[in-house]
């Protein structure tokens, strides 16, 4: 993921930044300024923030809304598939805050039901006990839906398990 976002802002921004590994912990980091881009990014109305609020004319446009519904995806959802027998598959998305502006925007261009469920959990992070609350926005694969995910949503998954896991779950079911 971070080599791509690496790639698309130096196309985009014009910006190359290196890519670099924490000393302390585990984790990979790019750091991107962009004081100099706001202005750019407040006249495409994007807004950034949790919960995710897609920009009007991207929410009005289905390939559009496909990619962004990806990149929300690949950086805080996750796909699973469901019951052996009848197999159900799962897009789930993951916030800080109810997500109730992107669950009408999907009920609307997508025209499949949403629900937002509150989840809290403890957990041990390095020794110190964690209280977290997030909000989990899911959806079904249906056959109501499963033609916009496999022309706008597969395509723009950059995280290859989860575009294979959802490619292999509409092929299962609905075979050309």
């Amino acid at each position: 993921m971070l080599y791509k976002f690496q790639k698309t802002s130096n196309i985009l921004f014009g910006r190359n930044v290196s890519i670099f590994k924490e000393q302390k912990r585990d984790l990979w980091g790019y750091y991107l300024r962009v004081n100099t881009l706001l202005d750019t990014f407040k006249f495409f109305d994007i807004k950034f923030g949790n919960p995710p609020r897609p920009p009007k004319w991207m929410s009005q446009n289905l390939q559009f809304f496909g990619a962004y519904l990806a990149g929300l995806i690949d950086g805080d959802g996750d796909i699973r598939v469901k019951r052996k027998r009848y197999p159900q598959c799962v897009i789930r998305i993951s916030s800080g805050k109810k997500q109730t502006e992107l669950s009408n925007i999907i009920r609307k261009l997508i025209n499949c039901s949403v629900s937002i469920t509150r989840i809290e959990k403890d957990k041990i992070l390095y020794g110190r006990k964690i209280h977290g609350i997030c909000f989990s926005l899911e959806f079904y694969v249906s056959s109501k839906n499963y033609k916009f995910a496999k022309r706008f949503i597969i395509p723009h998954l950059t995280l290859k398990h989860k575009q294979e896991k959802l490619q292999k779950y509409i092929d299962s079911r609905w075979p050309r």
